[in-house]
Parts: structure tokens; C-alpha cells; sequence
């Protein structure tokens, strides 16, 4: 089973009272929200009620992969431009989340999946047979359907297409705060589980949360002001490093809070890009840097090992 879907506000309950009835569906969902809020978890709670349930919940991110990947995945393949003969995602019986399928290609991807979805069919390139497209398919995206098409970041027709499936928004942290206080105290208590000792029921030496084990006042209200840009999965990264003094020294340790978030990803078993989560960290120790020299990039360059123009350049 998916980890639960936590907290207690009307959105968040209106979302867990949807699911059944869209479990029990086929027809293909689309899924709105910003970074971190749930929608793959969503998605993942859909899979779990579905009678694909027995099934691997598949996943494709287009923002992590090259676009002879993305085909491959979406489409399979064979002879000639692959060694032996492979499935689309589409034809397997199981539930296929599409992630940021807006930075696909308008013609050579989603052109072409508009086509299979009409039509049902898959098409693998290289081979001229086709195949039934068994998959239920649920698109995720971080902006609106209409937005995006808007700014050509999707194509036309298939804009038209998602427009006829039911959508499921899901609002950001800042529009649900009474959910806040629930997530964290569960996360405090899921990552010292984890990661300490508790001796006795004895939680007192656990930052954050009270001697009767609830989420400590000061930090509610601290966690409730922020912004969280990246949402649930920013929530549980800055939990995690927790590990620090003061929680205000942990929400301004931006790289520190990216590592935790890494490793709560790869825990879970959620897709990232290292690459991003590196430029982080290396443009926080940057910034450090530059502050304790004024902003004067030679000096800070030299005690990074870098040159003036990588910094010049990470700086911009």
C-alpha cells in the first residue's frame, strides 16, 4: 500500500473521498499541482483501489529522461533502431503515470500519444503492427492544462483530449496550513523511529516534539508561517534535518534541507534529479562563500578551488 495521504483539510478530505470512485474508472485522469504536493501519491492511492492493483504502478518523468527515452518507454520500439523488440508502457495492463509531459516533444511524442489514445491502439516505431493500448493512463502536471497550452508547452490537440478527462487539483501547502502540523508531527515521529532509539516510550530528546510525543507549539507555528515552495516533499526534507540547533537555522540551510530531501526521495523510492539537487547544494556553498568575503568572487573562488568565471557565472 502508498504511504497514507495525511491531513484533515476540506481539500485534502474532498481528494480522499474522490479516489474509489475514480479507482474505479479506466478512463485516463489528469492530475494538477505545484512541486511536492502529492500528485504521483495521489496517483499511486487510484492504483492501489483499481483492479490493476496486482499490477507494478508504472512510471514515466519526462523531465528526467532524453527524448529517444521518452519514445522508447511511451512507444517501445524495434529492428532498426533498437536491437530486438521492446513494449510501449501503453500496452501493459496497469496503471501508467506520465510526469511533466509538457517538456516532451509537441510533435514526436505527444502528437503521437494524442493519436494511440484516440484511437486505442499503439504503433511501435519500427514495427507496423499495432497493438491494444491496455494501460490507464494519469497525466501529472505543474501548471494547468489550459496555461501550458497557452504557452505552447503542449500540443493543441492533445490539450483538447486532457480537457475531456476528469481533473483533480490538488492545492499547495500554503492554501491547506491546518495541514501542516499533522504532517510534521508524523514525519517527526516516522524519521526518529528510523533513526534513533526510543527508549522506554521516552521521546523527550526529540527536537521538535513535546514530552507527550505532539508536535512541539513553537514549531507548528514556525512551520505554519513558511512557504514551501516544493510543498509536502520540502515539508519532510526540512523535518529531517531537524538535527540542528534552532529551526530557523534549518530552514535558511538550503543545501542542507536538498541532501535530507535526496535521501527522503531515494527512501521512498520517488524519482529526482541529481542534477538539480547538486546545483543546489553548490550554489548555497557559493553563496556562503561570496557572503564571508563581501561578495569579492577572486577571494571566494580561491577557497572553493574554482575559478573567478565559474563563480561569476553560478552567481548569475
Amino acid at each position: 500500500m502508498p504511504e497514507q495521504l495525511i491531513g484533515g483539510s476540506p481539500a485534502l478530505r474532498k481528494i480522499r473521498a474522490a479516489i474509489p470512485r475514480l479507482a474505479a474508472d479506466t478512463t485516463p485522469i489528469v492530475i494538477i499541482g505545484e512541486p511536492g504536493v502529492g500528485k504521483s501519491l495521489v496517483a499511486s492511492h487510484i492504483h492501489s483501489r483499481s483492479r490493476f492493483k496486482s499490477s507494478e504502478l508504472e512510471i514515466i518523468n519526462f523531465s528526467l529522461l532524453s527524448e529517444r527515452d521518452q519514445r522508447i518507454k511511451l512507444f517501445g520500439g524495434g529492428p532498426p533502431e533498437l536491437n530486438t523488440t521492446l513494449r510501449s508502457f501503453l500496452e501493459d495492463p496497469t496503471t501508467l503515470i506520465l510526469k511533466h509531459l509538457d517538456q516532451a516533444s509537441l510533435y514526436a511524442i505527444q502528437e503521437r500519444l494524442t493519436e494511440f489514445l484516440q484511437t486505442l491502439t499503439v504503433v511501435r516505431p519500427g514495427i507496423n503492427e499495432k497493438f491494444q493500448l491496455a494501460a490507464r493512463v494519469i497525466f501529472t502536471f505543474r501548471s494547468p492544462v489550459s496555461d501550458l497550452s497557452k504557452n505552447k508547452r503542449i500540443h493543441s490537440t492533445l490539450a483538447e483530449l486532457l480537457n475531456t478527462y476528469e481533473t483533480l487539483r490538488i492545492p499547495p501547502l500554503r492554501s491547506r496550513k491546518e495541514d501542516i502540523p499533522i504532517l510534521a508531527e508524523r514525519f517527526l515521529h516516522r524519521f526518529y523511529d528510523r533513526l534513533h532509539s526510543i527508549v522506554d516510550g521516552n521521546i523527550e530528546h526529540v527536537q521538535g516534539l513535546t514530552n507527550a510525543g505532539t508536535l512541539d507549539p513553537k514549531l507548528a507555528e514556525f512551520l505554519v508561517k513558511q512557504k514551501w515552495p516544493e510543498n509536502v516533499t520540502e515539508l519532510k526534507a526540512y523535518i529531517r534535518s531537524l538535527i540542528v540547533p534552532s529551526y530557523e537555522g534549518a530552514i535558511q540551510e538550503r543545501e542542507k534541507i536538498e541532501v535530507m530531501k535526496m535521501i527522503t526521495m531515494l527512501e521512498d523510492g520517488h524519482e529526482f534529479s541529481l542534477r538539480h539537487s547538486i546545483n543546489v547544494i553548490e550554489n548555497g556553498i557559493i553563496q556562503r562563500a561570496l557572503k564571508k568575503f563581501g561578495g569579492h568572487q577572486v577571494r571566494a573562488a580561491q577557497l572553493l578551488g574554482l575559478t573567478e568565471r565559474t563563480i561569476r557565472r553560478k552567481r548569475t
